[in-house]
C-alpha cells in the first residue's frame, strides 16, 4: 500500500509549495501581528516624558491663543470711544451721534462687540446714515486704536418759502410741509403818506396811507430759528396753507442748485432768491452785495459757465451790481 501525505502540496504560478507544521506555523503569526507592528522599530524606545511634555506645549499654546483673541475682542483700549463728524450743519449733532453709537451696539455673531476697532463695519455705518439722514455723500473710516472719523455733505430738501405772510418749509415736490410762523410787521419796510381831508364842518382829518413797502427776509433769523436752507421768497405773495404745492419743482430744484453753486464754487454766500413769476424768472442775492438775474426752468449748467466766464474777464468781484443771466449768450453786467 502507497503512503498517502500527510500534507498537501498547493501550486502557486506552477510551483508546488510543501505545507509543512513549520510553514503553517510562522503563516498564523504573520497574519495574527497588527499593520502597525509589521514595521514597529524594535530598537525604539518610548519616552513618556517627551510626550507629556509635547502635550503641555500643546496646550499652553493653545490658551495663548484664546487669550490673545479675547484680549482683542473685549479690552477697552480696543473699542471705539471717540467720534470725529466734519460737515454737520443742519442735522442735529446728538441725533447723529446717538444713531452711530446705536448702529456700534450691535454684536456680530452675537459674541463680538459692534464697537471693536478690528471689527467694526463703516461700510455699513455708512449704508446706514446714507438711508437715515438727508446726506449727499459721506466717507467712514476708522483711526487705531478708538477713534471713528466720519467726513459728509448734507443734502438739501427743503427750501425756507416765504410769501410775505408766513414762513414755510416746502419739499422737493413744492409742497408745503409745516407752516413756522407769520411775517412779523417790523420785517416789512413801508413808506407813508400823510393825506389830509377837509370835511363840511371845517374840521381836518389826517390819514395815514402806505405810499411802497418792501419785504426782505431777515436772512440770519431765519437761519437760526429754522436751518441753513435756500431762503425762497415768492414775490406772487400766495395764500398757502399746510400741502399746498406752491412752487414747481424745477423751481425747487433751482434754488438748491444756486444755493450749493455760489456757497461751494464761487464761494460768494446765497442770501436769498425772489421769485418774480410763473415763468422762474427770479433774482438771487448774495452776501456780498450783489445779485444775479436767472432762469430757474433753464439749463442751470449753462448760467453757471456764463456766471464764470464774467467773473474770469472781471477779475474781482469788489464794485460788482449785477449780472443777468436770462438771455442765453448775451450776458449783462453792471
Amino acid at each position: 500500500m502507497k503512503n498517502t501525505p500527510r500534507y498537501k502540496s498547493h501550486v502557486f504560478f506552477g510551483r508546488k509549495k510543501l505545507r509543512t507544521k513549520k510553514n503553517v506555523r510562522i503563516h498564523n503569526t504573520l497574519q495574527n501581528e497588527s499593520p502597525i507592528r509589521k514595521h514597529q522599530n524594535p530598537y525604539t524606545v518610548f519616552d513618556e516624558k517627551a510626550n507629556i511634555k509635547k502635550k503641555l506645549e500643546i496646550l499652553v499654546l493653545i490658551i495663548t491663543v484664546i487669550a490673545f483673541v479675547g484680549l482683542t475682542l473685549y479690552h477697552s483700549f480696543f473699542r471705539i470711544t471717540r467720534l470725529d463728524v466734519v460737515g454737520l450743519q443742519r442735522i442735529s449733532e446728538e441725533e447723529f451721534d446717538d444713531a452711530v453709537y446705536s448702529i456700534m451696539q450691535y454684536n456680530h455673531f452675537f459674541v463680538i462687540p459692534g464697537n471693536n476697532y478690528f471689527f467694526i463695519d463703516t461700510d455699513e455705518i455708512r449704508d446706514i446714515l446714507l438711508e437715515k439722514f438727508p446726506i449727499s455723500s459721506i466717507v467712514v473710516q476708522k483711526t487705531f486704536p478708538h477713534t471713528l472719523s466720519i467726513t459728509l455733505d448734507e443734502k438739501i430738501s427743503t427750501l425756507i418759502y416765504d410769501n410775505g405772510k408766513q414762513y414755510s418749509y416746502v419739499g422737493l415736490d413744492g409742497h408745503v410741509v409745516e407752516i413756522v410762523r407769520n411775517v412779523g410787521e417790523d420785517e416789512w419796510q413801508r413808506e407813508y403818506e400823510i393825506v389830509t381831508t377837509t370835511l363840511a364842518d371845517g374840521t381836518i382829518r389826517e390819514e395815514k396811507t402806505v405810499v411802497s413797502e418792501i419785504h426782505t427776509p431777515p436772512v440770519r433769523t431765519l437761519f437760526s430759528e429754522m436751518g441753513d436752507y435756500p431762503v425762497v421768497y415768492d414775490k406772487r405773495q400766495k395764500a398757502t396753507t399746510l400741502n399746498d404745492v406752491v412752487l414747481k419743482e424745477s423751481t425747487v430744484a433751482g434754488a438748491i442748485s444756486w444755493f450749493h453753486h455760489l456757497n461751494d464754487t464761487v464761494g460768494a454766500q446765497y442770501r436769498h432768491l425772489e421769485l418774480e413769476n410763473e415763468l422762474g424768472d427770479a433774482v438771487i442775492y448774495t452776501r456780498e452785495g450783489w445779485y444775479i438775474k436767472v432762469k430757474l426752468n433753464k439749463e442751470q449748467d449753462i448760467q453757471f459757465q456764463a456766471l464764470q466766464a464774467v467773473l474770469e474777464e472781471r477779475g474781482s468781484r469788489e464794485g460788482l451790481g449785477y449780472i443777468d443771466l436770462r438771455y442765453g449768450d448775451r450776458i449783462y453786467w453792471k
